[in-house]
């Protein structure tokens, strides 16, 4: 299974909705405000080699959209 989120990414702050129910994992915030603006940090913790690979699809979805 894997579990999917709805992303919104603004200039001001970024919301991130389940999207589904019964998911396996759960987003601890919905809302993360971007001070200063346009900024963004990813931080990944256990370094497993999935961990890692999501942080690399991370990394492309945000380096798309230019954020």
């Amino acid at each position: 299974m894997i579990d999917k989120y709805f992303v919104t990414i603004s200039d001001t702050l970024i919301t991130i909705l389940q999207n589904g129910t019964n998911l396996i994992s759960k987003a601890e915030y919905t809302v993360f405000w971007r001070y200063p603006q346009n900024s963004f940090a990813v931080v990944a913790t256990g370094g497993s080699e999935k961990s890692v690979e999501l942080y690399n699809k991370l990394l492309k979805i945000f380096s798309k959209y230019n954020c």
